[in-house]
């Protein structure tokens, strides 16, 4: 019974706020009416709200032609930002064998594996086996 005349107060109280809310429209509704025929504008702050919309618009499309720019500017830089570890991509041999210059790596780039994570401890480690010659 209480749970039956708590749910009929909630569906009371949305109905009176729903009423309140065609009350206000309805009287918006009037007045624009009223100053329509008196050749005014419908709303008080119209001419704002109409500024306000105008300088948005021009602002956005300001905003989107300045993106368009960096992000091409971007591109054509060459600059990458990034917070991964500079990799080499090339290995300078002894300097008793050449002349200390860089030789790429091409396909052959020595592998590095990730760091160990947590999930480690549950393996055991591998036993290497003994080799008697």
């Amino acid at each position: 019974m209480m749970a039956t005349v708590s749910e009929l107060s909630v569906y009371q109280a949305t109905a009176m706020k729903l009423q309140q809310q065609k009350r206000t429209a309805t009287r918006r509704l009037e007045e624009s009416k009223w100053r329509i025929a008196r050749d005014e504008p419908p709303i008080e702050d119209l001419h704002a709200e109409l500024h306000r919309r105008e300088r948005e618009r021009h602002n956005t499309h300001e905003s989107t032609i300045t993106k368009g720019l960096e992000r091409e500017s971007r591109f054509t830089s060459g600059v990458v930002r990034t917070t991964a570890e500079p990799r080499p991509n090339a290995y300078i041999p002894d300097v008793a064998h050449g002349l200390g210059i860089p030789k790429p790596y091409s396909s052959l780039a020595p592998f590095k594996p990730a760091e160990a994570g947590s999930t480690m401890r549950h393996y055991r480690p591998p036993k290497p086996p003994v080799i008697i010659i």
